[in-house]
């Protein structure tokens, strides 16, 4: 839950201010648990809820002070790291975008955070398997305007991490259709489903047969019902 995100980056807050970040010292110990929360965090970057991402960033944001780059390997360079919090504050001001809509920053942010998917290396593969999963949560950003920026974002990390990115966007198409109904007959039966009756269950099986759809006939089906003639037939 959103709650439990925030106080688990309040706890992380302390820590690092309590001295507990960085790659030396205690960092080594902390490194191998941190990159497990991390990678089971990043699934929340794609979430529907704004709340969500932005509570799950927030945390990445405090476990990346931690040191969580050290799992990536002690000689991680500064560079990587001052890379990866760039990142996340890009995606949270895109995630703030809605707040400013006639404001040209999300422009500007979108396009510094492609440029970043796009140097390739310049960010660790924690870093980089981060922003693969939030390419998708543009898209659920309840603000058309950002959307535009979602496809040049995910073609720079399909070129520079197709085998991160594929499985993903794999798993978004199938759930999106799944929420659609479509395919998956298994999904499609049951009698008393939404719809009602004989003929709601005929309605939606004919959904999940492609083979039987005709979007010839589907055309000309919504534009007599346009006209009204599926209301009143002519007399033979």
């Amino acid at each position: 839950s959103v709650a439990l995100l925030q106080a688990c980056a309040a706890a992380a807050r302390t820590l690092s201010a309590a001295g507990g970040g960085g790659v030396g010292g205690g960092a080594a110990a902390l490194s191998e648990p941190l990159s497990a929360l991390w990678d089971a965090l990043l699934p929340s970057l794609s979430h529907g809820g704004a709340a969500v991402r932005c509570a799950a960033l927030d945390l990445l944001s405090e476990l990346e002070r931690l040191g969580v780059a050290a799992a990536d390997g002690a000689a991680a360079a500064a560079a990587e790291k001052g890379s990866t919090a760039r990142m996340l504050e890009l995606c949270l001001a895109l995630e703030a975008s809605p707040q400013a809509p006639t404001s040209r920053q999300l422009v500007l942010d979108a396009e510094a955070l492609t440029r970043l998917a796009t140097s390739g290396g310049a960010m660790p593969p924690h870093a980089t398997r981060a922003l693969a999963y939030y390419s998708l949560g543009v898209l659920r950003i309840r603000f058309a305007r950002a959307w535009a920026h979602a496809p040049p974002l995910l073609q720079a990390i399909a070129r520079s991490q197709p085998t991160t990115l594929w499985p993903l966007v794999v798993d978004a198409v199938a759930s999106a259709r799944r929420s659609l109904g479509i395919g998956g007959g298994g999904e499609q039966g049951g009698g008393g489903a939404v719809g009602g009756g004989a003929d709601g269950g005929a309605r939606k099986r004919r959904v999940g047969e492609a083979a039987e759809y005709d979007p010839l006939k589907a055309w000309n089906y919504s534009i007599k019902k346009s006209r009204g003639v599926l209301k009143r037939e002519r007399p033979q």
